[in-house]
């Protein structure tokens, strides 16, 4: 939350849901921070008035102060001009309000001379001119000779009096001598700061000896040097160690717990890195076996970690709030290979020094048991075991124990989340829930020590894969009004989409719909069972009117839901919107609503009209049955820990997931050389460096080049931007004082010749690209406006020109697939961007057909292509609203063709990033194939 740094303005921003953003009036009020640039922020400060104050990075002001000749009008753009300063200050009081003059237009001003000339002489024959008024009247500043003439010759007309005269002298003088007294003021008031500038110079030289004299008194005392205090105690011990080393002073043998930490992390991440670190601070970093013997100390044995348990422990016992958390369990499949260490065999089954397993069996699987905090940000493995495959009992007795343990060191857990296998949910008939076929389901059970509800949560992302894979084998399915849900109609729309060459504002691609040799990733079923692959389907329905899209309704339906259902159990941040917001007391009884709603269309879904029984009783209920687990589980969970025990304020329920450890399973393989499928020794040795980590992250993937082979690259972290960008920003203050008619007469002629630099291919006629948009389908069109939204948000943020940012963007809603997609922070194109983006696309498409429609041939670069656009613009009228802003600029520097090239540009560049992705997509790729088979077969 912000508020307006106005004095006495009581403006507030609280980030409402986007379906109220949607329904705000105009008025709306918005904020805006104080500008980077010096001269602009003092005359921000200036106008707010606010004695011994300086605005902050963070402090704001509210539209309220701003008049609405200050803003730039457009939809979904609540942007200040260049020129805006504060001058609305209602609530001050009436002394410091600025009076704000409106000046007369031209057409209604009257003329100096007709009101001061004839006011001199009112009548030659009545008024003596003494010699005195003629030299008031010089004093004055006119011209006294032709003012006597004048009056002489007009001395029948009526004008002000001599007094009136005198008076307006009077008060002239005296307003020169107040200046006069002012400057003479302002004169001293220099005077006074030249002399307070000397005197503190001569202080900061003086200072500057005195600490030349302290450094060469006391030239080993690295502990006082005032640097070191403004560092990390991580930097500061580093650095006073190889100071003192340096000086050949005694250095503790012990090293300091944060150095430790910092050695710890930096030998985990890299020891490369770890190596040449050390070598650059002379050795001042612990040797990496003594790394090793620290490591040595940590027992990392199969079976619940008591070094994790204290550590549980401690932090329950510094958090002045009970801690809430998850329990999260899953297998990791290991390499079946027995290592011998010099002591012991490792790669046999293990559950921990106090199990009795056969020990001449080979470990194939790792389970691991991670404890998630719910309401704080910390995750600890808190155990794993060797397993060949647990029975239901076996893991009972295991998850019993757990729980016993993390209650012992003052952890509420209060549900547990496990994938979608079969044992496991037979695993919770075992523990005391009942998931009977009557659908009275009892998602928790007791806890072994203090009889509260545990909550079960089947993992979210696991069900949607299982519901996606129901519908891709069953083809069809049915809801409760008996319309069709198809898995036809996704195909139909991945080929229509794929035979255009563009997509509908969606992720849709073949390998979502080929996904048998990738079934684990949960991002194709999250990206095929999703919101934008609905208002697709919605558009080729109801906008284009395809028939073969006209039974879609359920299909739609069904996507909408599932993102729902999604959303809600994926909530991560509380300043997030609508569903994907943590539930909480304030939105509790909307989501209820939505859930109960979900909950009765997934009974209601079966496979076939002739059977009435719901996939819940088919052989395929898993999916469908694990969500209505989490719903269930959810709701009660809400009313007990939110509204009764109020335990919780808002309940993430992305904490209930297991995407926890599968990231700690990827660090592992990240730690063994991205080695997925490690030995069980390799797995030990992992697992306690991943102990003594407080976070995890993966890497990033690719192939490593070696650093000596290469020179070190001075990067900048300025912002890109085209050369037609770059024109505009740096003319966008620049005028010309040539004539506009001259510039015209020649605009024409430097265009061409300016199109003819950038056409660098002259054996191709121009006349097989220069056509009319007209030409695309209905399909496309739809696309490439949206698309046009996309440059535009691209574009405003590097052009400065207001002029040209208002000729980019359209006040009205003219795209039906932005107005479905849009929940607040879309923008519409304007008609002109719109046209420029289809040219473009027409161009491309033609240049697609000349190369073999796949990859464009090398003489189409981008270059070629946004000449091509230029070309059909020489002599076609676009931006009319700029006709008067572009004479203020050379042929060369005009703002309409520099618009015309960065938007041809921006959107080229986005197809052909595109085109490149798009021919070497692997849809049938067997690389997963293959390296599950590597992972389960053991080899």
């Amino acid at each position: 939350m912000v508020g307006c740094c106005v004095v006495f303005c009581t403006n507030r921003s609280s980030k409402p849901s986007k379906r109220q953003i949607k329904e705000e009036n105009e008025n709306k009020i918005t904020f805006h921070i104080f500008p980077k640039d010096a001269e602009r922020k003092q005359r921000w400060k200036n106008a707010i008035r606010r004695e011994n104050w300086e605005p902050s990075n963070n402090s704001v002001v509210c539209s309220a102060h701003f008049r609405t000749t200050d803003f730039i009008n457009s939809a979904n753009i609540c942007k200040l001009k260049m020129s805006a300063v504060p001058s609305v200050f209602k609530d001050y009081p009436l002394y410091l309000q600025k009076i704000q003059k409106i000046r007369k237009s031209p057409k209604n001003r009257i003329p100096l001379a007709v009101i001061q000339k004839p006011s001199i002489v009112e009548n030659v024959e009545e008024t003596e001119t003494s010699a005195e008024t003629i030299i008031e009247t010089m004093e004055v500043g006119f011209d006294t000779n032709e003012t006597v003439c004048h009056a002489i010759e007009n001395n029948t007309q009526s004008s002000r009096s001599f007094n009136t005269i005198c008076s307006s002298c009077t008060l002239l003088k005296s307003t020169i001598t107040k200046l006069s007294g002012q400057l003479l003021k302002a004169q001293r008031k220099i005077k006074m700061l030249q002399q307070a500038k000397r005197r503190s110079s001569k202080k900061v030289a003086t200072m500057n000896n005195v600490i030349k004299a302290l450094k060469t008194q006391f030239p080993s005392d690295t502990a006082n040097i005032p640097c070191l205090d403004m560092l990390s105690k991580e930097s500061a011990q580093l650095l006073h160690r190889q100071a003192s080393k340096r000086k050949n002073l005694r250095i503790a043998q012990k090293y300091p717990p944060e150095l430790r930490k910092f050695a710890l992390t930096l030998h985990y991440y890299s020891p490369a890195s770890y190596r040449y670190v050390r070598d650059q601070f002379d050795t001042c970093l612990p040797h990496p076996k003594t790394i090793s013997r620290w490591y040595r100390s940590i027992d990392a044995k199969p079976g619940f970690s008591s070094e994790a348990l204290q550590a549980i422990k401690m932090k329950a016992a510094n958090t002045p709030y009970k801690i809430v958390a998850s329990l999260v369990f899953d297998e990791m499949s290991i390499r079946r290979k027995i290592e011998y260490d010099g002591l012991l065999y490792h790669g046999f089954l293990d559950m921990g020094a106090n199990v009795d397993v056969d020990e001449s069996t080979v470990a194939k699987e790792a389970l691991v048991f991670m404890l998630v905090s719910i309401n704080s940000n910390w995750k600890v493995p808190v155990g794993y075991f060797l397993t060949a495959g647990l029975g239901v009992d076996q893991k009972s007795s295991l998850i019993r124990t757990c729980l016993t343990l993390l209650q012992e060191t003052g952890v509420n857990v209060i549900s547990i989340t496990f994938d979608g296998l079969s044992t496991n949910f037979s695993l919770m008939t075992n523990l005391g829930c009942q998931i009977n076929t009557d659908l009275q389901l009892k998602p928790y059970f007791s806890h072994p020590v203090t009889k509260e509800r545990v909550y079960v949560f089947p993992d979210p992302p696991h069900m949607l894969k299982l519901v996606r894979n129901a519908l891709a084998d069953k083809k069809v399915l049915y809801d409760s009004q008996n319309s069709k849900i198809e898995w036809n109609l996704l195909e139909k729309l991945h080929d229509l989409q794929d035979k255009e060459g563009l997509h509908l504002a969606n992720k849709l691609r073949g390998v979502h719909i080929h996904f048998q040799n990738q079934k684990m990733k949960v991002k194709l079923a999250t990206q095929l069972l999703s919101r934008s692959v609905a208002v697709a389907l919605s558009i080729c329905k109801d906008k284009l009117q395809m028939q073969e899209f006209k039974e879609s309704t359920g299909t739609i339906t069904f996507l909408d839901n599932f993102n729902n259902l999604f959303d809600i159990m994926n909530s991560r941040s509380i300043k997030q919107f609508d569903f994907k917001k943590p539930i909480n007391a304030n939105n509790f009884e909307y989501l209820f609503n939505e859930l109960d709603k979900l909950q009765k269309y997934i009974q209601g879904l079966k496979f076939d009209l002739i059977s009435t029984s719901s996939v819940i009783y088919s052989n395929r209920r898993t999916g469908f049955l694990g969500f209505m687990i989490c719903i269930e589980s959810l709701k009660l969970m809400v009313h007990e820990m939110i509204l009764s025990k109020k335990l919780l304020a808002y309940i993430p329920t992305y904490k209930m997931s297991q995407d926890h450890v599968e990231l700690f399973f990827s660090a592992i393989r990240a730690h063994t050389g991205f080695n997925n499928n490690p030995t069980a020794r390799q797995f030990k040795s992992a697992f306690k460096k991943l102990l003594i980590q407080a976070e995890f992250k993966n890497s990033s993937n690719g192939n490593c080049v070696p650093l000596e082979c290469f020179s070190i690259l001075h990067c900048s972290s300025t912002r890109e931007s085209t050369r037609a960008v770059e024109i505009i920003n740096e003319t966008c203050f620049k005028k010309t004082h040539t004539d506009g008619k001259l510039i015209s007469r020649f605009s024409t002629l430097m265009f061409a010749k300016f199109l003819d630099d950038l056409d660098v291919y002259d054996d191709i006629t121009d006349h097989n690209y220069v056509q009319l948009p007209g030409q695309l389908t209905e399909f496309t069109k739809q696309i490439v406006a949206y698309m046009g939204g996309f440059v535009v948000r691209k574009l405003l943020k590097k052009i400065k020109c207001e002029e040209c940012i208002e000729a980019l963007t359209s006040s009205v809603q003219n795209v039906p697939l932005i107005a479905l997609r849009d929940k607040g922070g879309l923008i519409s194109p304007s008609d002109d961007v719109i046209n420029i983006c289809m040219t473009s696309e027409t161009i491309l498409k033609r240049a697609l057909e000349e190369s073999g429609g796949k990859m464009l041939l090398k003489k189409f670069s981008c270059l070629f292509l946004v000449g091509k656009v230029l070309k059909v613009y020489l002599n076609k009228p676009i931006f009319i609203g700029l006709s008067d802003h572009v004479l203020s600029h050379i042929a060369i520097e005009n703002h309409v063709i520099q618009l015309i090239r960065a938007v041809a540009e921006s959107y080229i560049v986005v197809r052909l990033h595109y085109v490149s992705k798009r021919y070497t997509d692997t849809t049938n790729s067997k690389r997963q194939v293959y390296n599950k088979l590597i992972l389960f077969q053991g080899c």
